[in-house]
C-alpha cells in the first residue's frame, strides 16, 4: 500500500509539473496557444484595405501564405506543394475562408483591386521562436513526450527507491539464511519494516529451531554409535587376545603337522582380525572432533630434523624386506613448524605404509617437503605441501574418487588383506582436521602420488605462538 501510495503520488507529481511548465511557457511567449496563429492572421487581413497593394513582409510568421494577381497566377508563396492545392483553390472561389482537414488546418483569403493573398495556418501550439518552431514544428506532441518522459521518470524513480527499501529489507533475510547455510544456528532473526517478510522471517526462524535440533540429535546419536563401535572393538579385542594367547600357548606344545598348520592359520588370522580392531579404533578416534582439538592444542609444533629423521628410520625398516630406495626431501623446511606433531606423523605413517606395500621389489618410496604459497588459499597463507609417491600401480579410476572414504577397497590392483581400507581416511580425516586436504593423483611414468595440504596460519599457528 506505501507503494502504491508513492507511485500515485510521484504520478500527479510529474503530471503537476507538466502542466506548470506549460502554463509558464505560454504566460513567458515561449509556446504560442493554439488560436495564436489565427487572432495574427485575422488581425493581418483586417489591416488590408480595398487598395492596399499586398507585399510579403507584413504577413505573420505563424501563418503560410500564397500571393496572386487577381486572375489567379501566383505571384509569390512560401506554401508547400501539399498545402498550395487548396490555397490556389480558395483563390479562384468566391470563398473567404475554408478548412482542409479534421486537424484545423485553415484556410483564408483577402481580395484587393490588385492582388490577392490566402493565408493558412494549424490550430494547434507552437514555438515562438522561428527556429525552435523549424526545428519542432508541433509543440503540442513534444509536450506529449514530455509528459511521458516525466510519467516514467516517477516510475523508475519510484521502483528503484522501493528496490532499495527491499534490498535493505531483505539483508535480515540473507543474513539469516547464510547463518543457516553454514550451520551456525545460535543467532536470532532481526525483524523487518515488511510483513510479508516478517512471515518468512518466522518460517526462517521455525527451520532454524527445527535444523539445531535435528542437528543436536543426529550429533548425539553420532556420539553414541562412535563409543558404541569403540566399546564393540575393544570388548571383541578381549576375547581375541585369548584366543591368540592360548594359540601361542598351543605352538609350544608337540603338535603333529597337521595341528601346527592349524595353528598358524589362528595365529595369523588373529593377529590381522586385531590389527583391524586397532585402525577401527584409531578411526573412531580421529573422527572425534574433540580428541582431534585437544592434540591440536597440547601438540602445536615439532622440530623438523628429528622428526623426519624418525620417520625415515621407520620407512626404511619397513622397506627392507623388499629392498626400497626410501627419499626424503625435505631440506628447504623451516627448524620448526607450527604444526601438532602426533596428527602430522599419524598422517604420514598411513601413507608411507601404503606407499611401501604397494612398492614393487627394489622401487622406489618418495617423500618431497615444501613450503610455498597456496593460490586457493585466503590472503595466500603459507602452506606445507607434503608428498608422498611410490612405484607401484597406482590408483585406478574408482579409487581416485572415493579411496579416502572409509573401508575402501574396490581397487583389484591395490588390494590387499593386509590392508583395510582405513589409511587413507584416517589420514584424510586428520588432515582436514588441521585445515587441509588430500589429493590422490597418478605419476606420468606410473606409480600412486598422494599430496598433502596443511596451512601453517591461522587458529594452529596462533596456538604455536
Amino acid at each position: 500500500m506505501r507503494f502504491l501510495l508513492k507511485l500515485v503520488a510521484a504520478v500527479l507529481l510529474a503530471f503537476l509539473l507538466w502542466l506548470l511548465q506549460i502554463t509558464v511557457s505560454v504566460g513567458t511567449g515561449l509556446i504560442l496557444p493554439a488560436n495564436a496563429a489565427e487572432k495574427e492572421a485575422l488581425a493581418y487581413l483586417h489591416t488590408i484595405g480595398a487598395h492596399t497593394d499586398i507585399v510579403s513582409s507584413g504577413i505573420p510568421s505563424a501563418c503560410s501564405y500564397a500571393i496572386y494577381d487577381t486572375s489567379g497566377a501566383l505571384l509569390e508563396t512560401d506554401m508547400s506543394d501539399s498545402l498550395r492545392g487548396n490555397a490556389d483553390l480558395l483563390a479562384l472561389s468566391g470563398q473567404d475562408s475554408l478548412s482542409a482537414n479534421m486537424l484545423g488546418r485553415t484556410y483564408v483569403k483577402r481580395q484587393t483591386d490588385t492582388r490577392i493573398v490566402v493565408l493558412t495556418y494549424d490550430f494547434r501550439s507552437a514555438f515562438a521562436n522561428p527556429t525552435l518552431r523549424r526545428l519542432f514544428p508541433s509543440a503540442e506532441l513534444l509536450e506529449v513526450f514530455l509528459l511521458l518522459f516525466l510519467l516514467l521518470a516517477a516510475f523508475v524513480l519510484v521502483i528503484t527507491r522501493q528496490a532499495k527499501y527491499l534490498s535493505r529489507e531483505l539483508i535480515h533475510l540473507q543474513e539469516a539464511a547464510d547463518e543457516i547455510r553454514n550451520q551456525n544456528l545460535d543467532f536470532t532473526i532481526r525483524p523487518t519494516a515488511i510483513c510479508e517478510f516478517n512471515q518468512v522471517a518466522a518460517s526462517l526462524d521455525a527451520l532454524k529451531s527445527e535444523l539445531s535440533a535435528s542437528l543436536k540429535e543426529q550429533w548425539h546419536m553420532q556420539q553414541q554409535r562412535r563409543r558404541q563401535f569403540s566399546a564393540l572393538a575393544h570388548d571383541i579385542k578381549t576375547p581375541l587376545t585369548i584366543v591368540r594367547g592360548n594359540a601361542e600357548l598351543l605352538s609350544e606344545t608337540a603338535l603333529d603337522p597337521t595341528q601346527q598348520t592349524c595353528n598358524r592359520f589362528i595365529l595369523e588370522n588373529a593377529a590381522q582380525i586385531q590389527d583391524y580392531l586397532s585402525r577401527i579404533i584409531e578411526l573412531a578416534k580421529t573422527d572425534d572432533p574433540a580428541a582431534c582439538s585437544a592434540e591440536c592444542r597440547f601438540q602445536a609444533q615439532l622440530h623438523t630434523a628429528s622428526f623426519f629423521d624418525d620417520l625415515l628410520g621407520n620407512t626404511k625398516s619397513l622397506g627392507q624386506k623388499k629392498e626400497l630406495h626410501v627419499l626424503f626431501s625435505t631440506e628447504t623446511l623451516p627448524a620448526v613448524l607450527p604444526l601438532p606433531e602426533h596428527p602430522l606423523r599419524r598422517i604420514l605413517n598411513n601413507l608411507l605404509d601404503n606407499a611401501v606395500c604397494y612398492s614393487p621389489h627394489k622401487g622406489t618410496v618418495t617423500l618431497d617437503a615444501s613450503i610455498r604459497d597456496y593460490r586457493d588459499a585466503p590472503e595466500k597463507e603459507s602452506t606445507l605441501f607434503l608428498t608422498v609417491s611410490d612405484e607401484g600401480p597406482g590408483f585406478c579410476e574408482d579409487a581416485l574418487l572415493y579411496g579416502t572414504e572409509a573401508f575402501y577397497r574396490e581397487s583389484a590392483d591395490r588390494n590387499d588383506k593386509s590392508h583395510f581400507g582405513l589409511g587413507l581416511s584416517i589420514a584424510d580425516q586428520l588432515a582436514r582436521g588441521l585445515g587441509g586436504s588430500i589429493a590422490l593423483c597418478n605419476a606420468p611414468a606410473g606409480g600412486a602420488v598422494v599430496i598433502v595440504r596443511l596451512p601453517l596460519t591461522g587458529q594452529i599457528q596462533r596456538d604455536a605462538e
